[in-house]
């Protein structure tokens, strides 16, 4: 593994600074967590199959979640006026993320967040807008969103907004928990296409996958295959490309350690905000 440098280190200071008391963020600075770089170094070891590349994967989701706990309280609270920094599709990756890897108590926290700010609506020269910003560019995050809300029984107060067509993954809400695999197949071989026409690195505001992790971590197929173990049903052989590499199938669920000190940096933020966010947030 490549050794983790001077960004590494100074990120790790940078987010010491941040458990101590007293000591008030606006929210915990992009910088301090993006320094460790552990997303593309997680999917780096899971293709190699090296033996900590699970563990590294959990531990880029939890610092994902810090990134998201923040300017996701900072909103709740009334202090900002969107989630600018949580746009409608990379928090629908995030639930996806969090369903695939079985952390079914963050999943429900993203979830609730979500709920939160699609009710929080607003009209501005006519057009009617909630608490993300620019929800009508995105097919994948009205479908994970829909998915998971006839998973868990809870609905999205979403149908009135300008939503994007789901695409090639409308017919999955109908058919993840069919038994008729070859048809379940074809659909899921259909959205896995969708998927890598929906891919674009440089076209970030326009694509629902601009990085080379959420291009090769095709997580909202992995959560429709993962929701399916929780029903008990088996899952169709799908033979597409997306789906042949060691990120992009399911693995065994694995209760991996928080980082003391993020969680440590995310309760001293929290704590500067009225109880009622945190319990908002940490369902």
């Amino acid at each position: 593994m490549a050794e983790r440098g001077e960004d590494y280190n100074t990120g790790r200071r940078k987010l010491e600074a941040m458990t101590r008391p007293g000591i008030v963020f606006e929210y915990l600075p992009r910088i301090g967590i993006g320094a460790f770089n552990l997303t593309p170094r997680a999917i780096v070891a899971v293709m190699e199959e090296s033996t900590d590349g699970l563990n590294l994967l959990y531990q880029s989701f939890y610092y994902g979640m810090a990134d998201f706990y923040c300017p996701a309280a900072r909103y709740i609270a009334g202090k900002g006026k969107s989630l600018l920094m949580n746009n409608f599709n990379k928090t629908s990756l995030l639930l996806a993320k969090a369903i695939t890897l079985g952390c079914w108590t963050e999943a429900e926290q993203i979830a609730e967040v979500a709920r939160f700010a699609l009710a929080d609506r607003r009209r501005e020269y006519g057009e009617l807008l909630c608490g993300f910003n620019e929800v009508n560019w995105t097919s994948v995050a009205p479908f994970v969103l829909n998915l998971y809300a006839q998973w868990s029984g809870k609905p999205f107060p979403m149908d009135d907004l300008p939503l994007r067509s789901m695409q090639a993954y409308e017919p999955l809400l109908s058919l993840w928990q069919s038994e008729d695999l070859e048809a379940l197949g074809k659909a899921l071989t259909a959205a896995c296409d969708f998927h890598m026409e929906r891919s674009n690195p440089s076209k970030a505001g326009n694509s629902e996958f601009s990085s080379a992790a959420q291009i090769l971590f095709p997580v909202e197929i992995l959560a429709l295959l993962r929701l399916r173990e929780t029903k008990g049903l088996a899952n169709p052989a799908i033979n597409h490309p997306l789906l042949q590499t060691p990120i992009g199938r399911l693995h065994e669920i694995k209760s991996v350690p928080h980082d003391e000190m993020m969680d440590r940096a995310v309760a001293n933020y929290l704590s500067t905000l009225p109880p009622s966010v945190a319990e908002q947030l940490l369902v």
